[in-house]
């Protein structure tokens, strides 16, 4: 994943490569529940920006959008306990 600093801002991060990857990964969390600070949003699509916070504070999304529709789907899915440790001892930021 390729990111840089926001200029106008100290603790904001643009990422400029792998926006799906970090999506999929904050809606897996998501739905795992499990706990992490990581604020996600597009600066050009405000209604998929707001769809994300709605996840993130634990609410449901009703919209068409592919974010909503992927959010849907991990939550019907039945994951193994443990996933969410397994996943996070897999995934490294480098």
């Amino acid at each position: 994943m390729t990111v840089k600093q926001r200029k106008d801002k100290d603790n904001e991060f643009e990422v400029i490569d792998e926006q799906q990857r970090l999506t999929t990964l904050f809606l897996l969390l998501s739905v795992l529940k499990h706990e992490f600070n990581l604020k996600l949003e597009f600066e050009h699509r405000a209604d998929l920006s707001h769809e994300l916070q709605q996840i993130f504070g634990g609410q449901d999304v009703n919209g068409d959008s592919q974010i909503a529709q992927v959010y849907r789907y991990l939550k019907s899915y039945k994951f193994d306990k443990g996933f969410a440790k397994k996943l996070l001892e897999r995934v490294q930021g480098v």
